[in-house]
């Protein structure tokens, strides 16, 4: 048996791998670099909340496998 940790946030109804997060004062352009930094990490989306940065992939669909 084993285990794999990963950081999820739900928003909405929308469940999402969190990726990276970074510190929204180390960002000084953030118009142009949260997009760079997407395309690197290969995130689909970023959010904002409490001056923290997620870049995120979206979990499309969840199957369980017996």
């Amino acid at each position: 048996m084993f285990s794999i940790c990963k950081n999820y946030i739900k928003v909405n109804e929308d469940l999402f791998q969190v990726v990276k997060q970074i510190p929204e004062d180390r960002i000084d352009n953030p118009e142009i670099e949260v997009n760079v930094i997407k395309n690197r990490l290969g995130a689909d989306t970023a959010f904002k909340k409490d001056g923290m940065l997620y870049f995120c992939i979206k979990i499309e669909e969840l199957e369980i496998i017996n």
